[in-house]
């Protein structure tokens, strides 16, 4: 036999660091106070920003990275939703114990739906795997149920999140802006007129290339993390 062996949650703090960066980027908006610069403009008065204590993240798939991202939130002096699993009935006890402990950690509050953490927060969050059940979870019709004046921010997978939903609801300002690390074609499968470079040449958006795990402290926890299980597996096989 072959052993297989994963490195999940080593890389968690990176991309929560990476969520919040994000979360910075939009609310102090610094993609066009940057751009401002370069085109030769001083325009701080039409670059007011807003701050992030006192506001509610709501945070959508609460594992390792949901739950650090709800703990850094909540230390900023954020009010933090969680909403409850995308799929109930691939959720073991074992797992409904450790979401108890990270609600506690945190001080979040799971509320009863997925519209109601939309409709209540000023900051919505995502971090579900993709699967069947998750694919375009985030879609037209969950944008429309934030708030006004609301941002969406994505450290999860692509797929999770409509884009096509997405650019059509920031053209129309139904939602104030979006950041994105992860998208349904990444790479070299992106073309100049894809989805992806229609929403990075927004001024409301800001954009990265799936970095947010890419930390020189995080790949060696990953790479640490897989040898210690190899030489486990090892160990057994012995």
């Amino acid at each position: 036999n072959i052993p297989v062996v994963t490195a999940a949650g080593a890389n968690a703090v990176a991309v929560a660091e990476h969520t919040l960066a994000l979360m910075l980027a939009l609310a102090r908006r610094i993609k066009p106070a940057v751009k401002s610069i370069e085109e030769g403009r001083w325009d701080r008065h039409s670059l007011t920003g807003v701050g992030l204590r006192g506001k509610t993240v709501g945070v959508v798939g609460f594992g390792a990275i949901g739950a650090e991202v709800a703990s850094i939130c909540s230390n900023l002096g954020m009010k933090v939703l969680v909403a409850p699993p995308a799929d109930e009935s691939t959720v073991s006890p074992e797992a409904t114990e450790k979401r108890k402990q990270r609600l506690k950690k945190s001080e979040a509050i799971e509320v009863d739906c997925l519209r109601d953490l939309l409709q209540d927060s000023d900051i919505v969050s995502v971090h579900l795997p993709l699967t069947d059940s998750t694919r375009h979870y985030i879609g037209g019709d969950q944008l429309a149920s934030m708030k006004q004046g609301a941002t969406l921010i994505s450290t999860a997978r692509g797929g999770v999140i409509d884009e096509c939903a997405l650019l059509e609801c920031l053209k129309n300002s139904v939602i104030s802006g979006a950041a994105l690390d992860v998208f349904e074609s990444e790479g070299s499968q992106v073309s100049e007129d894809s989805v992806l470079m229609e929403l990075a040449q927004l001024d409301s958006t800001v954009i990265t290339p799936h970095v947010g795990g890419h930390t020189v402290e995080a790949q060696v926890d990953v790479w640490t993390l897989v040898m210690d299980r190899l030489l486990e597996n090892l160990h057994v096989t012995d």
